[in-house]
């Protein structure tokens, strides 16, 4: 039987259905997204680069690699996995300060949180 999300309020930090310990808000809401979807995915994920190089993606699922952009280092890592892995799906999820400086923007969901949510959504 699956777990609901829990929020460590202590910390800041979440944790999902899977028991994985989730960096930001927004992670969380990937990973919730994904397992509304049915969506099996890895939190974490290792890769080795071109320059032998191991770095983590956030979410990998089986159409493709998610990578949530936080800050400018984040930028950086998704354009070399951009670069390294010219044919695996990459999306990058994140606010739009960021996410704006990345010109695939066909792969880019941002968020802004200045708006006014709808409270029924």
């Amino acid at each position: 039987m699956a777990t609901s999300p829990t929020i460590l309020d202590s910390d800041f930090r979440y944790i999902d259905k899977k028991g994985n310990l989730l960096k930001t808000r927004t992670e969380l809401t990937v990973a919730q997204m994904l397992s509304f979807l049915d969506q099996e995915y890895q939190y974490n994920h290792k890769i080795t680069l071109k320059n032998g190089k191991v770095i983590t993606v956030d979410f990998k699922t089986e159409k493709g690699l998610i990578e949530v952009i936080d800050n400018d280092d984040d930028i950086t890592k998704y354009k070399r996995i951009k670069e390294d892995f010219p044919d695996e799906k990459v999306m990058a999820i994140g606010h739009a300060k960021y996410v704006a400086q990345i010109k695939e923007l066909q792969d880019i969901v941002f968020y802004d949180k200045t708006h006014k949510q709808d409270p029924y959504f």
